[in-house]
């Protein structure tokens, strides 16, 4: 069931990534102890106190477990972490599902990344406020949750965006279910992902959610270890987005020359296209005409 790794010392133990540590007696009689470090899951803490219980009877001693990295008092199953990742990740593609429903128009790319980038900051800024000081699921570390709040939901909106400004509002399942569904049991946010199918395993290290639930425990509970990683996999779904927006709208534009879809360029507000100028001068026109009539 373990991966056994033996050290010479209780500091070496905590300073590696590993479940926890079984530190056997210094003296004749004493007992062994048990570290574990709950802010990783709780379900990983349960499981290791119920081997190493039966372990240390069959070896006639008592067990002590000393919890190195507890819990907050607000996180009691330690599913904020997954939470807090969750809604970021929701806020980065039903932007692209409510611009593409409500806002077919916005066509280039340049027109709707403004909107992304303050509706990522936006975002975050509230779940920071609705997790910390409305809930209290998260402690402190507003400036820090913010800013990869921020990065992953415009990474993930850049995402999504290339699927939903090509196919439309049906690339809303295959997205949700690559970046929410399939992420849930690869992000260890539940149950250990050493208890999951392999292919979760792989999936850990590509997705973007199991990315963000280690990215939000690492702020809150472990001083940041671990953060280059995710915010290299976050990093990584924003730039393969970069790209493919910039592919979608050569796309689009393309079509818009074949009189295909939306017109891939779209008049700003107050100053009208070529086409509506057109059809206020025809009717212009019109009117002149009428008038000449009836003075006739």
């Amino acid at each position: 069931m373990f991966d056994l790794r033996p050290v010479d010392s209780v500091r070496e133990a905590t300073a590696q990534e590993v479940a926890g540590a079984y530190v056997l007696p210094t003296a004749e009689g004493g007992g062994a102890e048990l570290l574990t470090a709950s802010a990783a899951g709780p379900s990983r803490q349960t499981i290791l106190r119920s081997v190493f219980q039966q372990v240390a009877e069959k070896q006639d001693m008592a067990l002590e477990t000393r919890d190195v990295r507890p819990l907050t008092a607000d996180d009691t199953m330690g599913s904020n972490s997954l939470y807090v990742a969750m809604s970021w990740i929701m806020a980065g593609f039903l932007i692209m599902a409510v611009l593409r429903g409500g806002a077919p128009e916005l066509r280039r790319f340049r027109q709707f990344l403004p909107l992304l980038a303050g509706w990522a900051v936006g975002m975050a800024v509230w779940l920071w406020f609705l997790f910390d000081v409305l809930i209290g699921a998260v402690n402190g570390h507003a400036g820090v949750l913010i800013g990869a709040g921020a990065a992953i939901i415009f990474c993930v909106a850049l995402a999504a965006g290339a699927f939903t400004r090509t196919i439309g509002l049906a690339a809303i399942v295959p997205v949700m279910i690559v970046l929410m569904l399939l992420g849930v049991p690869a992000s260890g946010g539940g149950l250990p992902v050493s208890m999951v199918p392999d292919v979760f395993r792989t999936l850990q290290d590509v997705l973007p959610l199991p990315a963000a639930v280690d990215l939000a425990r690492s702020l809150v509970y472990f001083d940041a270890t671990g953060l280059g990683g995710n915010l290299l996999t976050i990093a990584a779904w924003g730039g393969a987005g970069l790209v493919l927006n910039l592919l979608a709208d050569l796309w689009l534009a393309h079509r818009a020359r074949q009189g295909k879809g939306i017109p891939a360029e779209v008049s700003r507000a107050g100053a009208p296209g070529k086409a509506a100028q057109a059809d206020a001068e025809e009717r212009q026109e019109e009117a002149a005409l009428a008038g000449s009539a009836a003075a006739s």
